[in-house]
């Protein structure tokens, strides 16, 4: 997941980390964002955030995955996309989203950071409200993606 707010850009783009997290009956995991955010307040998105001056997606993301859950699972890298995200008066901030797949052995998980996480079928899904195009990710991801 990416915050709009104090966004810091390495080179000409905002560049986020997601972990499409599966556990044995392969439902995703997702955290519910905060409902005083002005991006997508109470939607759902996958674990992750910004990555840092100096760091690697992968080490993002795990950084993150520690932070908020006290996890550190295997991770494979799936894939790179482009998504704008537009902030109003016609100002578009181009964003690179790092995407990995993990699995995990619990299904209960501990919020570090005070956002509820949890798991969800791909059936459960399709009435969710889901933040960041991330839903357009989990349907290729259930398509396509096998554990």
């Amino acid at each position: 997941m990416c915050e709009s707010d104090e966004m810091k850009f390495i080179g000409d783009k905002f560049i986020c980390t997601a972990g499409v997290l599966v556990d044995k009956d392969r439902r995703v995991l997702l955290q519910q964002r905060d409902k005083r955010l002005e991006d997508y307040p109470l939607h759902w998105a996958l674990p992750g955030g910004r990555v840092e001056e100096g760091e690697t997606a992968e080490i993002a993301l795990k950084r993150e995955l520690v932070e908020e859950l006290k996890l550190c699972p295997p991770l494979s890298f799936w894939k790179v996309y482009q998504h704008p995200i537009e902030m109003g008066d016609d100002v578009v901030i181009p964003v690179e989203q790092h995407l990995f797949i993990g699995q995990v052995e619990d299904s209960i998980l501990p919020s570090e950071e005070g956002s509820p996480f949890s798991f969800f079928s791909q059936e459960q899904l399709k009435d969710l409200p889901v933040a960041f195009k991330f839903k357009d990710v989990l349907q290729e991801f259930f398509t396509n993606w096998q554990l």
